[in-house]
């Protein structure tokens, strides 16, 4: 009975051992979020540009068959759609 309750309490703290080592390594890890310091909050950039003002970068810059794929494969517009859409901006 007294090996079993030995037993327990060992892999109780060998559970906890590892558990501080895996948050540990986390919070060591190089790989943070640049720019973030702790404690703080994340501050977040502006929103992306959205897909009308991509186009017209795109069309402005003379990548109009780059721009058909992007709004092709951002709305699921058919070619004869997405060349509408391009020429109406």
């Amino acid at each position: 009975m007294m090996d079993t309750v030995l037993q327990i309490l060992f892999v109780i703290i060998i559970m906890f051992v590892f558990a501080g080592v895996v948050f540990f390594v986390a919070w060591a890890s190089p790989h943070r979020i640049p720019g973030r310091k702790a404690g703080r909050r994340q501050t977040y950039a502006a929103a992306p540009p959205d897909l009308a003002t991509r186009v017209r970068l795109l069309k402005q810059a003379g990548r109009i068959e780059q721009a058909i794929f992007l709004v092709r494969g951002e709305t699921g517009m058919g070619q004869d759609e997405a060349i509408r859409f391009i020429n109406a901006l």
